[in-house]
């Protein structure tokens, strides 16, 4: 008895029309979540990330759009996503498209890219995708990121989010909006202001000890 194929056959019709294409490239994956998620198995090659980032916009259904950013979003490939995945976070806003691409550009933003995330994250037309950007931009950023995540502090989106990476940064100034954030209806936010009171004390402790030494 032949055994059954443990893939099912392809149906949407982007998707068809692309798995010709990357096959006519040498791969042998069976569907682009396999390019995405069995990497390790089927390779994408830097000609098959340019045929889908070639591709992106004329496919119809964002989730395909989602599983192209997931495959191409390498170190390798950054210069083939980044004008897609940036273009894709302005366009989408809060969708889950936009939150999606938000976490793409988490593993390929860089030290030259501070700038395009400062951008992303005063643009409020993002909506609350911003959020999501903000542990990027402070990772990347350090310090130098402080004046920015400030500015953040102020909008209800990124407020949390901004307080929680100022304080892992050893900014002690915050410890007012700290206070307020503790004072939150939702736990979730209540449970990100007493973790960075606990840091800004730490903080403070250690420079108190510095100077008495």
């Amino acid at each position: 008895m032949a055994l059954k194929s443990r893939y099912l056959p392809l149906i949407d019709p982007d998707e068809i029309r692309l798995e010709a294409k990357w096959k006519d490239l040498g791969s042998l994956a069976p569907s682009l979540g396999d390019l995405a998620y069995h990497s390790d198995r089927y390779p994408t090659s830097k000609a098959v990330a340019e045929m889908l980032a070639s591709e992106f916009w004329s496919i119809k259904n964002w989730s395909l759009r989602a599983t192209i950013l997931e495959i191409i979003s390498k170190p390798e490939f950054k210069s083939i996503a980044l004008p897609l995945v940036i273009t894709t976070i302005r366009k989408e806003g809060s969708s889950g498209a936009g939150q999606f691409a938000a976490n793409d550009l988490s593993k390929i933003a860089a030290s030259e890219d501070i700038e395009v995330l400062q951008d992303l994250l005063l643009d409020l037309n993002v909506g609350e995708t911003r959020s999501l950007l903000v542990p990027t931009f402070a990772k990347i950023a350090k310090t130098s990121g402080i004046p920015t995540l400030r500015k953040l502090v102020h909008d209800p989106v990124t407020r949390s989010e901004a307080l929680k990476h100022l304080s892992i940064l050893g900014d002690v100034s915050i410890e007012g909006e700290l206070n307020k954030l503790a004072q939150h209806p939702d736990s979730y936010h209540r449970q990100i202001a007493r973790a960075a009171l606990k840091r800004v004390e730490k903080v403070k402790l250690k420079a108190a000890q510095r100077v008495v030494h």
